[in-house]
């Protein structure tokens, strides 16, 4: 190193280490604040929050190890329940924040501090990968990256105590989830072409532990049909990775990973220095894709947010490999440009899906207390939302909210709610209660009252519709101000029907409107 060369102090790489971790932290939890369970989690949730340890432990998921996520969101739920979804965003973050720890002590170790804090802070705010940073659940996926990125520093630092720990944080790996297959050829790969025969324990012994779990609680999600599907997957993919990491489209991610290419084979060709290393990094994303090509090639996916920040991670730690170490201020300041429009690029798109996240959220926290408001006639089978979150059934999920609290909206938080919010409310109410305009045969001992097309009267439970001369829409509400779109059922022309809306645990005031082209009369439960 001359005198000349541009140099960052350890301490100062530190502190800025500490910066850009506190600042993902505080960025990524407002991002996620008023959120709560999705998709996968609701499962978890509803059957591995309180049954056996055991099999809620070492059962698959999605043909997924899942071992160490299991026993992160089992503790959580004995501790916190799930009225507070803080907790887990918590642990989320933490896990990303290892990820981040893990890339720049990567890179940091072979390319200097300038280069490693540059990957981690693109890493971080890698938007396109935006599951892996919002969703707690993702610790799974994010875990087996961050182990096997501390395996490969580990086997940087060759001894018997260090080996000792890369074939721990290879268990680990493996524990999160399947990526830790890719992670555990990666080390092969690294170990054959480096010769360190005596080191090969350290894939032997975590892959002789998941060859035990696979054969007892395993299923292989590989559907060899897909084989066919497999190129187009892998180039679609990978582009996406090069895309994701650098926030631009997937054009421009084909074309840079065509650029990547040739800088790997240009170091391959080089010289032996890095070899072993560089061609155990890249064996990571390319088994990956391969492997996840193999079992999802069908559901046309290779660009989905999960796969875009695993396969993202692995190509910020090999363009790093690839780059010369920036010894220059002029070559410093370019690095850190770079890195700052591509964080910039990735913010933005966190930020938005961020606040879809907290719209979805918003939706389904006031439909479950519109289930709960229903619990003594709701059909356990009910399901109140097929598309923001299926995997809710009514049933185990009030079994879950009787042991573990309620993640719902309270009843004033919903008066606040977004308009959709209520509207949702409100359907799942009438669905979940079962109830429907039912024939009768006239409103016999009844005081009725001339009623307008989309005028509304609020009501109990009870109100009895007559359509005069044309048929009648009935449309109901309670804590919504517009009246849905959809129809609660239809009054025929010259014939009357009663509103019977049964009590639950909610307000009991609800209110009808009626769509005609000639009015109709409506009629109160008590004449």
């Amino acid at each position: 190193m001359t005198s000349s060369e541009f140099q960052v102090s350890r301490r100062s790489a530190l502190v800025g280490l500490g910066m850009l971790l506190v600042a993902v932290a505080v960025l990524v939890e407002s991002r996620g604040s008023a959120t709560t369970f999705f998709f996968d989690e609701w499962g978890w949730v509803l059957h591995r929050s309180h049954s056996d340890l055991l099999p809620a432990l070492l059962e698959s998921h999605n043909g997924h190890p899942s071992v160490v996520p299991s026993g992160v969101f089992r503790l959580l739920f004995a501790v916190f329940g799930i009225d507070d979804y803080r907790p887990f965003r918590a642990a989320g973050i933490l896990v990303h924040l290892f990820v981040m720890v893990a890339v720049v002590a990567l890179v940091w170790s072979r390319k200097g501090p300038v280069l490693g804090l540059a990957a981690g802070a693109v890493v971080g705010a890698m938007g396109a990968g935006w599951q892996n940073i919002l969703w707690p659940f993702q610790i799974g996926m994010n875990g087996s990256v961050a182990a096997g990125l501390l395996v490969l520093w580990l086997l940087d630092r060759p001894g018997p105590r260090r080996s000792a720990l890369a074939a721990g944080a290879l268990l680990v790996s493996l524990a999160c989830s399947s990526i830790g297959i890719s992670v555990a050829f990666g080390v092969a790969v690294r170990l054959g072409l480096a010769r360190r025969w005596r080191e090969w324990w350290v894939v032997l012994g975590p892959g002789a532990c998941y060859g035990i779990w696979f054969l007892v609680y395993g299923e292989s999600s590989l559907r060899w049909g897909n084989a066919r599907l497999v190129p187009g997957y892998f180039l679609d993919a990978s582009s996406g990775a090069v895309a994701g990491l650098a926030a631009r489209p997937l054009t421009v991610g084909a074309l840079g990973s065509g650029v990547l290419l040739v800088l790997c084979a240009r170091r391959l060709v080089g010289g032996e220095s890095g070899r072993a290393h560089v061609l155990g990094l890249l064996a990571i994303p390319l088994s990956f894709w391969m492997l996840t090509g193999l079992g999802r090639a069908h559901l046309g996916e290779p660009t989905a947010s999960r796969y875009v920040f695993v396969g993202g991670v692995f190509v910020a730690v090999i363009v790093a490999e690839v780059l010369p170490r920036p010894r220059t201020v002029l070559a410093a300041s370019a690095v850190g440009l770079a890195a700052a429009v591509m964080v910039w690029g990735g913010w933005g798109i966190l930020e938005e899906e961020g606040r879809i996240w907290r719209w979805r959220s918003d939706i389904v926290r006031a439909e479950l207390l519109a289930l709960e408001w229903s619990a003594d006639s709701v059909d356990s089978g009910y399901r109140p939302d097929l598309a923001r979150a299926p995997q809710i059934v009514a049933g185990p999920y009030l079994d879950a909210v009787a042991m573990l609290g309620s993640p719902a909206y309270s009843l004033e938080r919903v008066r606040s709610a977004s308009e959709e919010a209520r509207q949702q409310a409100d359907r799942v109410s009438f669905e979940s209660l079962r109830a429907a305009p039912a024939g009768v045969a006239s409103p016999v001992g009844r005081t009725c009252q001339d009623l307008g097309s989309n005028e509304s009267v609020e009501v109990s439970p009870g109100v009895v519709v007559v359509a005069v001369d044309s048929d009648v829409d009935v449309r109901v509400a309670r804590l919504a101000n517009v009246f849905p779109q959809a129809i609660v059922g239809k009054v025929l022309v010259g014939t009357a029907a009663v509103v019977d809306i049964p009590e639950d645990r909610g307000p009991s005031t609800w209110r009808v409107q009626i769509w005609t082209a000639s009015g109709a009369l409506w009629c109160p439960a008590e004449g």
